[in-house]
């Protein structure tokens, strides 16, 4: 996605480094880092929610057979 907050942050540091600034570029690389991390934390933790889903499905299946 083009108007991404991580793609606007990233130009944001690439404009301001042009410029001759440091502390603000370096701000913002850090905030795109971390919104990126959180983005992987969370698609990591739905992969496991949807594992545990499966997980319960089989064995409910298991116990009960194929009848919900």
């Amino acid at each position: 996605m083009t108007d991404d907050i991580v793609t606007r942050l990233r130009d944001i540091a690439n404009l301001r480094g042009d410029l001759g600034g440091h502390v603000i570029p370096l701000a913002c690389l850090n905030a795109a880092d971390e919104i990126e991390r959180l983005r992987n934390d969370v698609k990591v933790r739905d992969l496991q929610i949807l594992a545990n889903f499966r997980a319960m499905d089989a064995m409910h299946k298991e116990l009960y057979g194929d009848a919900d």
